[in-house]
This record gives C-alpha cells, structure tokens and sequence, in this order.
C-alpha cells in the first residue's frame, strides 16, 4: 500500500487455496487461485477510485480479495490437465484403474451427459 495525493495505491499479488471439486472425475482436491491487483482507495467520492475509505480510516480489503479470487477461479476445476474423468457406462475413476466396458455397451443416458 502505497499513500499518494489521490488517496491510498494497493498494489500487489493475493493467492487463495480451496478445496474443489473435479470437473472431470469428482474427487476433491486442492485448487489454488491467484491474482494481481492494483486498485485505488480515496477518503472522497473520486472518478478515478472505485474504492473509498470508510469514515473510520481503515480499509477492508477482505471483500475485495474474496470478489477478486472468485471472478479468477476457473469455470470448471480439474484436479491435473490430465485427468481421464469417470468412464461413462460404470462410473470408474479412470486414472485410478481400467474399467472393463465397452463402447458398445455404452448405457445411453449417461453417454448424453458426458
């Protein structure tokens, strides 16, 4: 944080870790989020500030973090890029094991979904 005329500079990078979901094969793992900021906070209404600094003169840069980290998480988590996911006739975990399906025994409402 940086004090200018205009009011107070935050300039830096802020990194979150949650536990999500897979996209791909359900199991929960370790997601982490990162994001680089550079906002102004200023004491009056200003056009260049989205920001202002309450009466109190602190500043509560924990929603702003949190609306930042959420706005930077992917659409859809994936524990590693390569991920094979569920198969879609019985539901194994791809990277844990080999189902025995085959693609003609496919059950057509879960091949729809997948």
């Amino acid at each position: 944080m940086t004090r200018i005329p205009l009011g107070i500079l935050v300039v830096g990078d802020v990194e979150a870790t949650s536990s999500a979901e897979c996209g791909r094969c359900l199991v929960n793992h370790l997601s982490t989020t990162s994001a680089s900021i550079s906002e102004l906070y200023s004491e009056h209404d200003n056009e260049q500030s989205q920001f202002t600094i309450g009466d109190n003169c602190e500043l509560d840069l924990g929603p702003f973090f949190r609306e930042l980290l959420l706005v930077s998480e992917p659409i859809q988590a994936i524990c590693f890029p390569e991920c094979k996911g569920l198969c879609v006739n019985c539901g194994a975990n791809l990277n844990k094991s080999e189902c025995k399906c085959y693609e003609e025994n496919i059950n057509e409402n879960l091949s729809i979904a997948f």
